[in-house]
């Protein structure tokens, strides 16, 4: 089975390695790297760090991201302009910006998560576990208050038969009750997973019955109570897997599915297949819903390797019509699809190092995009009201400014 995102296997040669040296510096260490109180906030630190993964507050006033320094993360806030603020964590040794270092660290780059106060914020932790064998780097995801200290809130299960290691990309709910992430493990095992934040509990969190191990990029609707994720599914050896959107209540009785990408053809289980074709093999990632929680847009890869030639799809939440491609067979890539709340479908595309906004054609025309402004940069994350972009400045010499902020028409 695939692995499910870019990040390196954790069989690979390179994040064995890179383990290996970690393990072998955390022993050096004393086997603890405990982290500086984050009461005592440094300064952004030096201008030729890397920044990469921006997310706005859900109130539209900051900006949390990450730098990495050499081998090392930090997580970091910025204004709404764009403008560093602080350094809330000091940075953490790292074999590489996507592989966990032993011991209390962070890792990336699926972090950080705002939590609706707009206060404390969601990171990826990282531990050494003896319980596996041979040992692993497991990961867990933990509670941020940069006015100082770490609480972990999930943990993955070094334990586990399914060998699910890895806890990244959270995501939590509107309400502020759960955090919803994917906990991925050997052999491209994945795992859609929702925890509780209320209470502290050394007891590792359950996956959803419904996703299987093949689920991946879950996304609350904007009220809450709904959970969109992928999932593929394969029902027999040798037969054809599908590729699936799905829609579930957590712990309720609503399951669905509203997309189904099958040998080229995108279709539901209600509804006729649509005129649009997509690749074999082709991925779902990165559903977005509609602000009326209608509509679900997301990203199509022709295969497991992320954004390259991606399209943008859209699909009615409740499965009554086929999925349609928005994004026209121009070679482009596009990404980070939106909806704002007058039904305009927005996206990011791509041709080499040039990244422009654009808006689509209504559904039911034909696939069409007009540029709309141009960005200094590819990684990117839209405000709240899908009025502005906070973007990476390309290039790894920033200055004191490696965010731009943009607004989009």
């Amino acid at each position: 089975m695939a692995t499910c995102r870019a990040l390196p296997p954790l069989r690979s040669r390179r994040a064995s390695l890179a383990a290996i040296l970690g393990v072998a510096a955390w022993l050096l260490a004393g086997c603890s790297a405990a982290h500086r109180p984050a009461g005592g906030l440094a300064a952004p630190r030096a201008s030729d760090a890397w920044a990469l993964s921006p997310r706005w507050s859900p109130d539209g006033k900051r900006i949390a991201y990450l730098t990495a320094h050499g081998d090392a993360l930090a997580v970091n806030l910025a204004s709404a302009d764009g403008a560093p603020i602080r350094e809330t964590l000091p940075p953490e040794r790292l074999a590489n910006p996507f592989v966990c270092r032993p011991g209390t660290g962070l890792c990336g780059p699926d972090a950080p998560a705002w939590l609706p106060d707009s206060a404390s914020l969601i990171v990826p932790q990282a531990a050494w576990s003896t319980e596996t064998a041979p040992p692993s780097i497991v990961t867990g995801l933990a509670l941020l208050d940069p006015r100082g200290g770490l609480r972990r809130v999930a943990w993955a299960d070094p334990e586990a038969r399914d060998r699910l290691l890895r806890a990244r990309t959270p995501t939590v709910s509107p309400d502020g009750r759960h955090v919803t992430f994917v906990t991925e493990g050997l052999h491209g095992l994945c795992a859609v997973t929702v925890a509780p934040l209320a209470r502290v509990t050394e007891e590792p969190p359950i996956a959803l019955a419904d996703p299987g191990l093949d689920a991946d990029w879950p996304a609350w609707s904007p009220r809450g109570g709904m959970l969109a994720y992928r999932r593929r599914v394969l029902k027999a050896p040798g037969a054809i897997p599908s590729e699936t959107l799905r829609v579930i209540q957590p712990g309720g009785a609503v399951s669905r599915t509203v997309a189904v990408l099958r040998d080229g053809i995108a279709t539901t289980a209600s509804a006729a297949p649509s005129r649009n074709t997509c690749p074999r093999g082709a991925r779902i990632a990165r559903p977005v819903w509609s602000p009326d929680a209608a509509w679900i847009v997301f990203e199509v890869w022709p295969n497991e390797t992320p954004a390259h030639q991606a399209a943008v799809w859209l699909a009615p939440a409740d499965g009554s019509r086929p999925p349609q491609r928005l994004s026209p067979l121009d070679g482009a890539t596009y990404r980070l699809p939106v909806l704002r709340r007058t039904g305009l479908v927005l996206a990011l595309r791509s041709v080499g190092e040039r990244t422009v906004v654009v808006r689509f054609a209504p559904p039911g025309r034909p696939p069409a995009a007009r540029a709309l402004v141009a960005l200094p940069g590819s990684d990117a994350d839209w405000s709240p009201d899908r009025t502005r972009l906070a973007v990476v400045r390309e290039g790894k010499r920033r200055g004191g400014r490696p965010l731009a902020v943009v607004a989009v028409p």
